[in-house]
């Protein structure tokens, strides 16, 4: 499983637990604790509002929910692409929208530290 995914599944399992404890992410994602931890500081990085209380574990703040959409390093790619046509055509509202987008996609492409997104997206 490679990072992007383990960390879209590491947020799926806060929003669908009360907490989860470093040692539950670590035995379900077959990674170390220390590995959770740097994960868990990705998704902090990310906006991903996840709080600790002892002896309990890791928390994501109430109300807070991740929309079902994830892109193929393909299809961010071809966003990423358009950036110059939208640049040109569209008006400064669509711009300042598309350009707020694009940053969180580049953001979570960066969380996957792959050798390709590092090319395409850094």
């Amino acid at each position: 499983m490679n990072r992007i995914d383990r960390l879209i599944g590491m947020l799926t399992l806060l929003q669908s637990k009360k907490f989860v404890t470093a040692g539950h992410f670590a035995r379900k994602f077959n990674i170390s604790v220390r590995t959770v931890y740097r994960d868990i500081k990705a998704l902090l990085k990310s906006n991903v509002p996840v709080s600790y209380e002892i002896n309990r574990g890791y928390f994501v703040v109430r109300c807070y929910s991740l929309p079902p959409v994830s892109f193929t390093a393909e299809e961010a790619n071809a966003m990423i692409m358009m950036e110059a046509i939208a640049g040109r055509v569209a008006d400064q509202s669509v711009r300042q929208y598309y350009g707020s987008a694009l940053i969180k996609i580049k953001g979570v492409l960066q969380l996957a530290g792959t050798d390709e997104g590092k090319q395409n997206f850094g």
